[in-house]
């Protein structure tokens, strides 16, 4: 999940937000994130303070697949975990051990989360019969087989991949007809996807 998407502001049990921000963190977003800076912090313990060990043990942890469920399921809260893992093995078939370890490394999706909450809105105007949690990981497979090359070297320099996905964003129009090949030939719609998304390093 993306900080840049989520913002900084906290909507209340009642479901009011403040009027000064576009949207907010719902108070399960919140406790997500209080229980990722725990799992953090118990590693630092473990790692005794060295860097190195503290990413190769962020790193091991991430790769298992019930993680890779969890963060998709972040992603589309709408479905439960078993729906998110039905759709994975949908999609990746018996290369999920791969897909997992590639997406463990994918440690930054700017600005996809905006991307996904116009397919969905898209799939409900027009009544499309798109299984969102299949197009989703169907578009991370693709980038993350794209670029696993890339994926493998900064994994090896305990360096993460970022993917940058403010391209899909930057119009309405192109939003709109990237999204419409996504629901009705998705292997062109993937093709056009992985043409405008990069790849940077970031930190783990």
């Amino acid at each position: 999940m993306n900080i840049v998407d989520i913002y900084a502001s906290i909507i209340d049990e009642k479901g009011d937000q403040p009027t000064f921000k576009p949207t907010g963190i719902e108070p399960d977003q919140l406790l997500a994130i209080v229980n990722d800076c725990k799992s953090l912090l118990n590693i630092a313990d473990k790692s005794k303070g060295k860097a190195m060990t503290f990413s190769e043990m962020v790193i091991s942890q991430e790769k298992d697949p019930q993680k890779a469920i969890i963060r998709l399921n972040r992603l589309m809260p709408k479905y439960d975990p078993k729906e998110i893992e039905d759709a994975m093995k949908a999609v990746c078939g018996g290369s999920i051990v791969q897909f997992c370890e590639d997406f463990a490394l994918a440690c930054q999706l700017e600005y996809f989360l905006r991307f996904r909450e116009s397919i969905e809105r898209s799939i409900e105007k027009i009544k499309n019969e798109s299984n969102l949690a299949i197009i989703v990981i169907s578009i991370l497979k693709r980038l993350v087989d794209s670029y696993q090359p890339v994926i493998e070297t900064w994994g090896k320099q305990l360096c993460g991949t970022g993917l940058q996905f403010s391209a899909l964003n930057r119009d309405e129009r192109v939003t709109e007809s990237i999204i419409e090949l996504l629901l009705k030939q998705l292997p062109r719609g993937l093709q056009w996807v992985e043409d405008e998304v990069t790849a940077f390093p970031c930190l783990i």
